[in-house]
């Protein structure tokens, strides 16, 4: 089945380059044709057994593409829109779509599908066409919820603990983990992981569904700042452990700050780029919780001695 399907989008990719050889390309088809301007399909997923391939599309349909290349559309928006819970903040809108949040999981039957409702968690059937409640996680965003291997639970994070909802009848949750407070999170993603290192979960089923392991983070040593959200109409104001007060400045202590540029590149600005308005930490220094002044000239020397102590280092062990 998976050749036949791999042949007719083979056989599908020729008839398009021929086509192309025969009709030039011009920019009024570019621009006319939506093929090519229209969006690219939102939470594309296989279904566990491999038949069907799934997408939302920008109606907001989930629709299911077969081997056979069929389209059809498996939940319509308007049953997805009945298990909607309330309606999410824009910080959490922005939060879900910038790390990827997904808003569906196959179970690993291929048989239902857990949507993620702004934090509301249904199990839907695919048989029945019928949406059952399994939690409210408290939070629009960051709820990381899983399905055991074997499909006999739904896992998610709630008040920075992990909690277990047997499938499929069993009404409780059970909290797994204790944490003693917002400073402690079970198997929870915080904000840096997220943001710089990339990382989208902090907890993992074992293959044999008996066993989570998790990454427990502890920070309460490190000092609270208050981040201002301007993303709302209202302005709001949240406390974030930021980990620049665990390490005091002094006098005789020079810190350095980088900035990043994109999504992960890092550097260190120059003071000409300061003096041109091309660097943003003297505008972001209160948003990211810095202390101290920012002193441009004092950049550069600075990174040419660590660079040539480090230079030093590498010839004194080469001779050693």
């Amino acid at each position: 089945m998976t050749c036949r399907f791999l042949a007719r989008a083979l056989s599908f990719c020729i008839a398009i380059s021929a086509t192309a050889q025969t009709k030039p390309l011009t920019v009024q088809a570019i621009f006319n044709d939506p093929s090519f301007t229209a969006d690219a399909p939102q939470g594309m997923e296989w279904s566990p057994d491999g038949l069907r391939m799934t997408y939302l599309n920008p109606n907001g349909d989930l629709m299911a593409v077969d081997s056979s290349g069929q389209t059809s559309v498996l939940v319509a928006k308007e049953k997805i829109g009945s298990m909607h819970s309330k309606t999410a903040s824009e910080q959490d809108k922005d939060h879900r779509n910038r790390y990827n949040e997904a808003s569906y999981l196959w179970a690993p039957d291929s048989k239902n599908l857990l949507f993620d409702s702004n934090g509301a968690l249904f199990l839907y059937s695919l048989k029945d066409g019928v949406g059952l409640a399994v939690a409210e996680t408290g939070t629009a965003s960051g709820d990381d919820p899983k399905f055991a291997p074997d499909g006999s639970a739904v896992t998610y994070v709630r008040d920075h603990d992990l909690y277990l909802r047997r499938l499929p009848n069993t009404q409780q949750a059970v909290r797994l983990t204790k944490s003693t407070g917002p400073a402690t999170q079970d198997g929870e993603v915080d904000w840096l992981y997220l943001e710089e290192l990339d990382v989208r979960s902090n907890y993992f089923w074992s293959p044999d569904s008996k066993n989570i392991a998790f990454l427990q983070m502890n920070e309460a040593a490190v000092p609270q700042y208050p981040i201002t959200d301007w993303i709302p109409v209202h302005a709001t104001v949240e406390l974030h452990r930021i980990l620049d007060g665990a390490f005091p400045a002094s006098v005789q202590t020079l810190r350095l700050y980088t900035g990043y540029l994109g999504a992960a590149f890092g550097y260190l600005p120059t003071a000409k780029q300061v003096t041109e308005g091309g660097y943003e930490v003297n505008g972001f220094q209160s948003l990211f919780g810095l202390s101290g002044r920012f002193e441009p000239g004092r950049i550069e020397p600075a990174v040419c001695e660590c660079l040539k102590s480090a230079l030093d280092e590498l010839e004194r062990a080469n001779t050693e």
